[in-house]
């Protein structure tokens, strides 16, 4: 017996059979309306959106790259969805710390030599090549721009010794070795 519809029902019908057989029949329509409701509560941000709402938001956003999970369809949408400001410095600051995270990356604006630098965490290293793609579509085309991988591990473990390494659990299959190719000309 349905206890959500029950309860709009007189104490008098609850014995009837009819009323109990109608009930569980409303449950079920019931619950779909209350699953219905959260989806359009939730497809209202891109951020709870479900995949549902995601793949309407780029159907109208025009957007044809493919994506492997809804969580990389998410990030596409919100980088389109953000990106449709005038680029200024502080923007792309705002920017960055949405789409990496605040202490995941560090710029590098050099003026004199028309130069942008961006050095992604390694946390972040699969938003690379978005991130170069997005950046070459917003900066002027004087401004030289290069997003790089840091990789720099001597920076982070370089002060430790070996015993301060076996306890922080950092072992040799963490260093990204892989990554250091950018790095040389």
């Amino acid at each position: 017996m349905s206890e959500r519809y029950m309860k709009y029902i007189p104490l008098v019908l609850e014995d009837y059979t009819e009323i109990n057989t109608l009930a569980d029949l409303e449950d079920v329509f019931l619950e779909e309306m209350e699953d219905a409701k959260s989806e359009i509560f939730e497809n209202q941000w891109i951020t709870t959106s479900r995949e549902s709402g995601l793949k309407r938001l780029a159907t109208i956003m025009n957007l044809t790259e493919t994506y492997e999970t809804i969580e990389d369809l998410r990030e596409l949408v919100l980088l389109y969805w953000n990106s449709n400001q005038d680029y200024t410095y502080y923007y792309l600051l705002d920017f960055l710390d949405v789409f990496c995270g605040e202490d995941a990356y560090t710029v590098d604006m050099q003026y004199e030599n028309y130069f942008l630098k961006v050095v992604l965490a390694l946390s972040v290293k699969e938003k690379q090549t978005t991130l170069q793609k997005k950046l070459r579509e917003w900066i002027p085309a004087n401004l030289d721009c290069m997003v790089y991988l840091d990789t720099n591990t001597y920076g982070i473990i370089g002060n430790m010794t070996h015993s301060q390494l076996n306890l922080s659990g950092i072992t040799i299959g963490e260093l990204p070795y892989e990554d250091l190719e950018l790095y040389i000309s």
